[in-house]
């Protein structure tokens, strides 16, 4: 039997190296190729940093609404129970030099940051490399959605962290059997 589990990040912008946060993060649980229900999404208050237009435009998470949020270093705790060591399922960019994406860099350094450990590398599965080889060119979520045919309506206006680690658990069942018979 095995679990897996499906994370997905909203940032306040994408330079994570000089600043930018967490603000959200939803995870879905898989267990025996199954969606399972179980899931979970937090919002977090960036402490100061604001968002950037361009990412607030993507995700619609106000500044103003984060205010009253817990810190990551409160959720931290919850996040990783909820992880409970299984493999992380995302997609992400991801630089090609170092292997890590977005999504694991981000979220490390929060962990980190709080006084945890990082999730190791090993841990962490990134199905953008498995789009790469589908479609070299077009292989974004709505791309690989569209292509196998799961309804994005639900981040047609926004992309939130819950909507999008489900949509990515959904194009996982889809997309795994050719990765992992």
């Amino acid at each position: 039997m095995t679990r897996l589990v499906v994370l997905d990040t909203e940032l306040t912008g994408l330079d994570i190296h000089t600043g930018d946060r967490i603000i959200a993060v939803g995870l879905v649980e898989i267990f025996n190729r199954k969606i399972t229900g179980v899931e979970k999404e937090w919002l977090i208050n960036p402490e100061g940093r604001a968002s950037h237009p361009d990412a607030a435009k993507v995700h619609g998470i106000t500044d103003e609404s984060l205010k009253a949020q817990p810190v990551f270093k409160d959720v931290a705790q919850e996040i990783l129970d909820f992880i409970d060591g299984d493999e992380i399922v995302h997609h992400c960019w991801y630089d090609a030099s170092t292997d890590h994406s977005v999504d694991e860099d981000v979220t490390n350094i929060e962990l980190v940051r709080a006084g945890f450990a990082a999730i190791p590398h090993t841990d962490w599965l990134n199905i953008k490399k498995w789009a790469q080889q589908v479609d070299p060119v077009k292989n974004g979520l709505d791309n690989m959605l569209d292509l196998y045919k799961i309804d994005r309506s639900s981040r047609a206006q926004f992309h939130g962290a819950l909507v999008d680690a489900k949509l990515t658990a959904e194009y996982y069942l889809k997309i795994a059997p050719k990765f992992r018979p």
